[in-house]
């Protein structure tokens, strides 16, 4: 009996080593199997409805929205947007028929006052303070409002004494103020300076490149001129000469569509095939580089809000698209997101500095304005 006890002592704790064995390499029989909600973590995906859009990573927690702040009677096709945030916000945007609409608050949009004869559809504009404002218009003139489009009577004409459309405009404040217009003259641009100045200066022929001008912008020290052609020069004194700025790795010979920048070695160039390019303007060899590209995409117009940071606006696949460029990256993130603009074509783009973006557009007939 004794020896029979030892046997089937012995045999049991062999098959519990037999089952010790199959638990450690992992082959564990059917009904052993985890079920799924047990499963180990590369397993765990929850379904569908456990993962909910605000608990994705990154930048993908929220979807970025724009909210509609068009006026109640919706104006003419808008071009032009810009503004200033110190001292309060104050918006303005512009557009044909000599539209000009304005915000103080970010949030209502109303239509301000335009001059009153004269005007031409409104391409673009600056705005130098909150009650000074410079207008360009499609028929080569420069429309200035000095009480913050409050009054048609407080307009004037500066007078450039072009017939060509003009395109683009920007200006410096304080000392040494200026204003830059440029447009379809292909021979020339127009400087003012001092803005106080009865009459319009010409730049250098190489300013222009002898293509339509599309983009202006100016640093503390240099002017900058972009346009059709893949064309782009800086000058220090345009009226006097400039330098034509040779391509090192933006692709193919696009039209520049805009200019813009932080300083004298941050200035950035907007194409109409989806490329953000970017100079020093104080560099001897005069070279643009790439910083961004959308494939696919149409570029219409930018605002940069700093060195690390730029907003786009355009279209991809007939769609209206909103992208932002943060450095060191050569992609762009498509910050569409929310956006209704079913049939619009977005045209500008400007941001307070603090969070505010607002864009507009057009579907044809009538310009909107959306904000973020």
């Amino acid at each position: 009996m004794r020896n029979a006890y030892r046997y089937t002592m012995l045999c049991l704790g062999l098959a519990g080593c037999l089952d010790l064995s199959v638990l450690q390499s992992g082959a564990n029989p059917p009904d052993m199997a985890l079920p799924m909600d047990m499963a180990t973590p590369d397993m765990a995906a929850p379904p569908v409805d456990m993962a909910p859009v605000d608990m994705a990573p990154g930048d993908m927690a929220t979807p970025f929205a724009w909210a509609s702040v068009t006026p109640g009677t919706a104006p003419a096709k808008l071009y032009g947007i810009s503004g200033v945030a110190s001292g309060g916000t104050n918006i303005y945007v512009v557009g044909a028929s000599a539209t000009v609409v304005k915000s103080t608050n970010g949030t209502q949009f109303a239509a301000a006052a335009a001059p009153a004869t004269g005007a031409m559809d409104f391409t673009s504009l600056w705005v130098q303070d909150a009650n000074n404002l410079y207008v360009a218009d499609a028929n080569g003139r420069v429309f200035v409002s000095t009480d913050g489009a409050t009054a048609a009577g407080n307009w004037s004409d500066k007078g450039t004494g072009s017939l060509t459309p003009q395109r683009a405009i920007f200006g410096r404040s304080g000392a040494g103020a200026s204003v830059l217009v440029a447009g379809d003259d292909t021979t020339r641009a127009l400087l003012l300076t001092p803005i106080t100045a009865p009459s319009w200066s010409t730049t250098a022929t190489a300013c222009t490149g002898g293509v339509k001008s599309t983009g202006v912008w100016a640093s503390s020290s240099y002017y900058l001129i972009v346009g059709e052609g893949f064309k782009a020069a800086k000058g220090t004194n345009p009226a006097t000469a400039c330098t034509q700025l040779s391509n090192m790795d933006l692709a193919g010979s696009p039209n520049f569509v805009a200019a813009s920048g932080v300083d004298d070695q941050n200035a950035y160039l907007l194409t109409a095939d989806g490329q953000l390019g970017h100079t020093d303007l104080t560099a001897a060899n005069d070279k643009m580089f790439r910083r961004g590209r959308v494939n696919g995409a149409t570029f219409t117009a930018m605002w940069v809000r700093n060195v690390n940071e730029v907003w786009v606006v355009g279209s991809q696949g007939g769609n209206p698209k909103v992208w932002q460029w943060q450095s060191g990256s050569m992609n762009m993130t498509d910050r569409t997101g929310t956006l209704s603009a079913g049939g619009y074509t977005l045209t500008g783009i400007w941001g307070d500095g603090a969070g505010g973006l607002w864009i507009i557009g057009n579907n044809g007939t009538n310009g909107a304005i959306f904000k973020h």
